[in-house]
């Protein structure tokens, strides 16, 4: 791929505390650039709060992680409808995000967490408008490959990206607004991202052809997915699909199907009517024979 058909990013993390893209490095009075991540975590170590919230398992990890802090996505923008959409859809994800970290735990942590939530938005118009999960997924290992010191397995933002198309958009933007004081936090009529693996094959799996490596994610599900990225693999978090038309989602905490009408399916087995795969041809180069839920919801006119 040549550089003229690369998106637009940042070029490296320029240090632990700031990133050029980001407008302010922190917002916290006790973060301070100088005092470097060892002092930053004996400092966060000290604290009553330490041994007992979830916030404190998060950051604990994220010294592991190496470049896992500060944590967040590449998010690819491929929906161009309206700039002023795009921006509050940003706004409410955002809202969203901290709203279930302050949730989640005692005040100080959350914050601490929060502030350092940095997500990097890959906004080209000519490469991504319209772009499939597929295809951002390639922008996304190429990127990675050319800036192997972030080439992070175990790092959530090395290995996974997230996607808002027109669809994710709307849905978001039709989310109501999250709130620690009502229901609203987990609305089941919250709006998703897509979550894309990285290292998902480019020919599939051959006895999983309706596992397209992408979820629809809830956006109240950020937070839980994040905090719990080293415990369970992305392959565990895929719900069983056995035939075509359905959509995979998470929210964090369960999987489950629906279909193209938003209906909730629990009958995900093959209806029977596909064909009997090969199973001594092992030597597709074309791969296995993926259905693309992608390709029939935008053929369909569902996206």
């Amino acid at each position: 791929m040549s550089d003229q058909t690369r998106p637009s990013s940042p070029d490296s993390y320029n240090g632990f505390f700031y990133h050029k893209s980001w407008p302010e490095p922190w917002g916290l009075s006790n973060l301070s650039p100088d005092q470097g991540i060892v002092k930053f975590y004996d400092r966060l170590e000290s604290q009553p709060w330490w041994g007992k919230t979830l916030s404190r398992q998060f950051l604990k990890r994220s010294v592991h992680w190496g470049q896992g802090w500060p944590w967040g996505y590449f998010i690819y923008r491929t929906a161009y409808g309206s700039d002023e959409d795009w921006n509050q859809a940003l706004a409410k994800l955002n809202r969203y995000i901290h709203c279930t970290i302050r949730y989640d735990d005692d005040p100080e942590p959350a914050e601490i967490v929060w502030e350092g939530c940095k997500n990097v938005i890959i906004d080209d118009k000519q490469l991504l408008e319209g772009a499939s999960p597929v295809k951002v997924r390639q922008l996304f290992q190429d990127w990675v490959e050319r800036h192997p010191d972030y080439n992070h397995r175990s790092t959530p933002r090395s290995a996974v990206c997230l996607m808002i198309d027109d669809h994710a958009l709307q849905s978001i933007l039709a989310s109501p607004e999250p709130c620690l004081e009502s229901k609203n936090r987990i609305t089941k009529k919250k709006g998703y991202v897509i979550l894309i693996d990285r290292y998902f094959p480019d020919k599939g799996y051959r006895h999983e052809p309706y596992n397209v490596g992408w979820v629809r994610l809830k956006i109240g599900g950020i937070w839980p997915f994040s905090r719990s990225w080293d415990v369970v693999e992305f392959d565990e978090r895929y719900p069983a699909i056995g035939r075509p038309g359905l959509i995979p989602y998470y929210d964090g905490y369960e999987t489950w199907v629906e279909d193209v009408n938003g209906q909730k399916v629990r009958d995900v087995d093959s209806s029977g009517d596909e064909e009997e795969e090969d199973e001594d041809d092992d030597d597709l180069e074309s791969g296995y024979g993926v259905h693309d839920i992608y390709q029939y919801l935008r053929e369909g006119g569902h996206i």
